[in-house]
């Protein structure tokens, strides 16, 4: 096979060839000049095709069960040829391969090119062409036609327009949001045609958002996820110069900004940002061996940045130093470039394990015509600089033996490494890379197994319930020489294996169990310097699955969580720091969880008692079996005893000794105590489980979110902790939890006073004895010191309602308000509805305790009160019907259209309305209705006195009380003849009165209610839903409806629905009693008194 001339592989993938013979693991390497195969084994070539042979490289897209397929096409002897091959990194692949689409036999039938501006870093709008190409959209230099800048589709994450600037459009891109602006006059033949070549030539769909941006929204977020301050602070900062001879033909002045998080370059003059990268990104450090000033940044996109600094190995050891402490562990500095034409896959994802294992292989026995550096290259460009991913040994009976593997590539490393002094620099330092690698992936050596058989003993006579049976004395000296060494426990529970975790863990718990009090709060002191709190916490409150071993790491690390915060109030002020303090009071909550909700105990799967009480039992037997024994033991002592005797006798005269054996007993199991020092009495059960369920409780919100918020902080906190460890070496770093709070940014907008939440506080049920309040006199104080000091009248509103429900339920606890004289001032002075009538329910709580009522009655309340009742149609929280409108925006001389929802009676015409309120101000003017008008409106709470229910009243006197002579002779009346005309047109209609029109049944069966009585605030939330269902501006079908349901609230609201039907006879009574009375006292005389009265009658 001919080679193909000058061709340089550029980018190698790892594919699987699809024949007709079966599927083959293949090197699919995309060269400078054409295209090539490699078998993977022994890097043999398979095929080559020139790229003048090369047709086409297309998709697959209907690929059933293999997806990632494509198929090239080819010319092989003047006829077509096609190939198919998958990946998971076809994108990648056809992106790279397409990069030489020029070259290929079929040149591109178009060129698609666009005049637009780019929006600049500097806010200038830089005039370029963009041209739409078969793997990305081009920036082009209009003047050159030079490629300045290239967006790959495969990096795409969407496209969306700017709402406030015609023609202009965003690509959000490079996996963090980046944004960049462009506006053309084709913007939309551009974004079709990109959807299309991205569709057609690499098989990806590009969202396109629906919902476009404003230009602020694109300042705002034009670095994505990083445009925040904190990722835009400067931690250190370096004056730079950018070599790039495409955009700028001399090297331009930057400075090179390190954060915590980005890298940044900044304009020095305006120090605006030029660009912006995640030090995530960043792949590898090129330090120049012959310019002291040159370097270059490797990023994982492929890109690479050259600057020059007088300063440069200080500039890299700080860059190297912020990328690692980011959590970047394979950044690496190097003399040359990463050869992407020997890594197999793009650098951003690591290769597979495959790849990995074969070019480990490579350093043992190199491939044919395959040198021993080549290979040791090949290894540094395909193995993480953090060591081998797949070093563990996998099981299986086929699986390699990774540990072999990386031991025999060191020993070829060691043994061909050559003579030091004759080969070059670069070699020495491609063979040192190498060596760092594998040392990396052998640093856990055997290890781990000492120190797992260590924790295996330790368990097994420490540990319940094993320990129960260890030798109390040696328990004791075990124990001391353990806690001795403490800190060394901690250190394991970061290890990798969960058994020497679970291990460390058991022997911790024991530690604090059963050890000295001081070495119980040594340990729980180490628990927070060594940071093993929050990783147990999170292992504790995270841990989900079915998994055995992942169950067991949870209780176990719940029962540690427990034992560290016990006794502890430094733990229990960082608990109280970073979780709500209506989560916390579950702890001390009695309530139990469910049954259903129980876990299994999976820590403590052994009974020592009841096999020592099994055993014990084994050897009771039936007494009249125990009897027959007995009786043979003593036939069979007897035997033994004559037969030794025998033998003695028989023995002394031959000479010979005969030792008798004693027959060994067995001991009874004796169990030690188990000593409890401390044990965790808090109901952790209950808040673990309650811990998992959403709340929305007065003193309590927590949901998803929050729970997501607590994990993102412990997880941040513990990865921070071990980074900072990992940077400081052997040197003691211990965990600063003092500043370590959390505060819950989904509940930022959320009223909070005291522990309680005043929105859900709010929304408690009255009837409802379940309050989570606990120390109300301290929240009561709370909330009236936080109505004394706002300023703003919803949160004066909010404060008096939560006052309102909290003295109702515990003015008891409270005792006397001794403000009361204060409110009734504030209400005299209020203009404001909503606070006025918040002010009245206060005061209506305020009197349930009778110091309250002194107070009332000595500053002028009840006249306050007396004449605020003139203003109850205005009441806030009466029911009102809302009505639909077509209004969009008012302008300066329209009026409010206002409900039409009063009424009122006249002698004339009864009933009148629906009016408006503005309507019945003008009827007052117009003298139609005065103060005597009876007026109401839907849903105005109606004014009843129970106790007055059944009483008769006429002119200004009960006539109960009037005709009682015993408790109230000669009671004065001061028209006699007027309350004779009343009383007789009272008999008048009592002797005329009906049945009412419907009865209280019926009237509740038309709001919907069952039964014959309810209270009125049910029937008044009753009739708002019909009302507001069957209204006619909103439902025009449904006006006969409305005015039955109407009818029947207004009958329930009047007095007459509680009357017996037809005349009351008590009533008749007392009209003639009445009449009795007032013959009786002025029917003497001439005056006119007597004469009108006698003329009545």
């Amino acid at each position: 096979m001919m080679p193909i001339k000058d061709n340089q592989d550029v980018a190698c993938f790892f594919v699987t060839k699809h024949s007709w013979k079966g599927k083959y693991k293949r090197i699919f390497s995309v060269g400078t000049m054409g295209i090539t195969t490699y078998n993977p084994s022994t890097l043999e070539v398979t095929n080559r095709w020139a790229y003048s042979d090369f047709i086409s490289l297309q998709p697959q897209k209907n690929a059933g069960n293999t997806p990632n397929e494509f198929v090239i096409t080819m010319k092989k002897e003047r006829k077509i040829d096609h190939m198919k091959f998958s990946t998971e990194h076809r994108a990648h692949l056809m992106t790279e391969a397409l990069k030489f689409r020029h070259s290929f036999a079929e040149k591109p039938k178009e060129i698609l090119r666009y005049h637009a501006y780019k929006h600049h870093w500097s806010d200038v709008r830089l005039p370029i062409v963009l041209e739409v190409t078969p793997y990305s959209l081009d920036q082009l230099d209009p003047a050159t036609n030079h490629v300045l800048a290239s967006y790959c589709y495969k990096d795409f994450e969407g496209i969306c327009t700017i709402s406030d600037y015609p023609g202009a459009f965003v690509i959000v891109y490079g996996g963090f949001g980046r944004l960049h602006l462009f506006q053309a006059v084709d913007f939309e033949e551009i974004k079709v045609k990109m959807l299309e070549s991205a569709s057609q030539n690499l098989g990806l769909t590009i969202k396109v958002l629906s919902t476009p941006i404003t230009l602020e929204d694109f300042q705002l977020q034009r670095f994505g996820k990083y445009s925040d301050d904190e990722h835009l602070t400067s931690v250190s900062e370096f004056p730079v110069y950018k070599v790039h001879k495409t955009r700028h033909p001399e090297p331009m002045r930057r400075t090179l900004c390190l954060s915590e998080t980005c890298l940044l370059e900044r304009d020095p003059q305006t120090y605006s940002i030029c660009t912006l990268r995640p030090l995530s990104d960043i792949f590898a450090l090129i330090r120049d061996n012959n310019n002291p000033q040159l370097f270059s940044i490797e990023y994982i996109n492929g890109l690479v940045r050259t600057y020059t600094a007088t300063d440069r190995d200080s500039l890299l050891a700080s860059l190297l130093d912020g990328v690692r402490a980011s959590g970047n562990r394979d950044v690496h500095v190097a003399m040359v470039s990463t050869e992407r034409g020997l890594r197999l896959g793009p650098l951003h994802l690591p290769v597979d394990e495959e790849a990995e294992s074969i070019h480990v292989k490579f350093l043992q026995n190199p491939p044919p015509r395959r040198s021993f550096f080549e290979c040791v290259r090949r290894f540094n460009a395909n193995a993480p600089y953090s060591g081998l991913l797949y070093s563990v040994t996998q099981d299986g009976i086929f699986s390699e033996n990774k540990d072999k593997l990386i031991t025999g590539a060191l020993q070829a490393l060691v043994q061909k490494e050559g003579d030091q002094r004759t080969i070059t620099s670069v070699e020495l330092e491609a063979q040192f890379h190498a060596l760092r690698r594998l040392v990396a992936s052998k640093a856990q050596g055997t290890g781990a197994l000492v120190v797992s058989a260590m924790l295996d003993f330790l368990t097994f006579a420490l540990c319940v319930p094993y320990s129960e049976t260890t030798d109390g004395k040696h328990f004791d000296i075990l124990l001391e020489m353990v806690s001795d060494r403490g800190r060394m426990l901690f250190r394991l529970f970061q290890h990798p294996s969960m058994a020497i975790v679970k291990g460390a863990g058991l022997v911790m718990r024991a530690l604090i169990e059963e050890g000295e009090a001081e070495v119980a709060a040594r340990m729980q002191n180490l628990a927070l310097a060594e940071g093993a709190l929050p990783r147990h916490l999170l292992a504790a409150l995270y841990t989900q699955g079915s998994d055995g071993r992942l169950l067991t790491h949870r209780q176990l690390s719940r029962h540690l969580v427990g034992l560290w915060v016990t006794g502890n109030p430094t733990a229990m002020g960082l608990l109280k720091r970073i979780m709500p303090t209506g989560l916390i009071s579950f702890l001390d909550s009695e309530d139990k969880v469910p049954e259903h909700a129980l876990e299994q105990e999976l820590l403590n799967h052994r009974d020592n008692l009841k096999i020592a009480q099994d055993h014990a039992n084994k050897s009771k037997k039936n007494p009249n079996w125990a009897a027959v024994e007995r009786q043979l033991k003593n036939v069979e002592k007897r035997v033994e005893h004559y037969t030794n005797l025998a033998l003695q006798h028989w023995g002394a005269r031959i000479g010979v000794t005969l030792e008798r054996k004693e027959k060994i007993k067995e001991r009874p199991i004796v169990l030690r105590k188990r000593r409890e020092r401390i044990k965790a009495e808090a109901n952790w059960l209950l808040f673990y489980w309650k811990f998992n369920q959403d709340h929305a409780l007065p003193n309590l919100i927590w949901n998803h979110k929050t729970r997501e918020e607590l994990r993102s902080a412990l997880d941040n906190e513990v990865r921070m902790f071990a980074s900072d460890r990992e940077l400081a070496g052997s040197a003691l770093v211990a965990w600063n939890h003092h500043e370590f709070e959390l505060q819950y940014q989904c509940l930022a907008d959320e009223v909070k006073i005291g522990d309680y939440y005043l929105r859900l506080l709010l929304e408690l049920d009255d009837h409802n004895d379940d309050s989570p309040i606990r120390r109300s006199y301290e929240f009561f104080n709370d909330l009236y010191h936080r109505f004394l000091l706002t300023n703003k009248v919803e949160m004066k509103c909010m404060c008096l309602q939560a006052m309102s429900i909290v003295y109702g339920r515990y003015y008891e606890d409270i005792g006397p308000f001794s403000d009361t004289k204060y409110i009734i001032g504030m209400l005299e002075r209020c203009v404001d509805k909503m606070e006025r009538d918040r002010l009245v329910m206060f005061l209506n709580k305020l009197i349930l305790h009778h110091r309250n009522v002194r107070d009332i009655l000595d500053s002028g309340g009840v006249r306050t009160l007396v004449d605020l009742m003139t203003l109850a149609h205005l009441h806030i929280s009466r029911a009102v019907v809302p009505t639909q409108t077509n209004v969009i925006e008012a302008g300066p001389g329209m009026q409010v259209i206002q409900e039409q929802e009063w009424y009122y009676n006249t002698e004339e015409t009864g009933r009148n309305g629906p009016v408006s309120f503005q309507e019945m101000k003008d009827l007052f003017k117009k003298n139609v209705i005065n103060h005597r008008t009876r007026c109401w409106a839907m849903g105005l709470d109606t004014v009843r006195y129970p106790q007055l229910e059944r009483e008769l009243f006429c002119n200004i006197f009960y006539l109960r009380h009037l005709c009682d002579t015993t408790k109230f002779p000669d009671w004065p009346i001061p028209d006699p003849v007027q309350l004779l005309k009343d009383v007789l047109e009272a008999w008048k209609s009592e002797v005329e009165k009906k049945p009412p029109a419907m009865t209280i049944e019926e009237a509740y069966k038309s709001l919907g209610l069952n039964g014959s009585f309810h209270e009125e605030a049910v029937v008044r939330k009753a009739y708002y839903k019909l009302a507001q269902q069957f209204h006619p501006d909103k439902n025009p079908d449904g006006r006969e409806r409305f005015e039955e349901v109407n009818k029947a609230y207004e009958f329930l609201c009047s007095r007459s629905s509680w009357a017996t039907d037809g005349p009351n006879p008590h009533n008749i009574v007392l009209v003639l009693q009445t009449q009795s009375i007032l013959f009786d006292r002025y029917s003497e005389g001439n005056n006119e008194c007597n004469i009108a009265i006698t003329t009545a009658i």
